[in-house]
């Protein structure tokens, strides 16, 4: 279930993972990842089938809720700014002023996520 601070949220999505978003990207589609019949996911089945063939091919043992933990983790260790990480992540903002009456664009939260540096292995 989500919280109203995690629903209807601008994501933004980092310059390293954008490919693998513009791979699985069709216009037309509501859902990056539609069922069969262009709905949304129900989480279970979203974790038994899609989640669960990547990882397997990826050869990885990791649930879904795991890349929050890598996120905030990241955001952490680059240090961002906690409000970014917090309308980012889709939680509440429990500051009044910063909560309800500051608003951030798009390109600066993206300006905040590509603090995050990406090494390849």
């Amino acid at each position: 279930m989500k919280t109203a601070a995690g629903k209807n949220r601008v994501v933004p999505i980092h310059d390293a993972i954008l490919p693998f978003f513009k791979r699985y990207y069709r216009k037309g589609n509501k859902y990056l990842f539609p069922n069969t019949k262009g709905g949304a996911y129900y989480y279970t089945l979203f974790r038994n089938t899609i989640w669960k063939n990547l990882i397997e091919e990826l050869k990885i043992d990791h649930t879904p809720h795991d890349t929050r933990h890598t996120f905030a983790t990241l955001a952490d260790r680059y240090q961002l700014n906690d409000y970014y990480v917090k309308l980012i992540m889709g939680h509440s903002v429990s500051d009044i002023t910063k909560g309800t009456y500051t608003h951030k664009l798009p390109s600066e939260l993206l300006e905040e996520l590509r603090k995050i540096e990406i090494v390849a292995n």
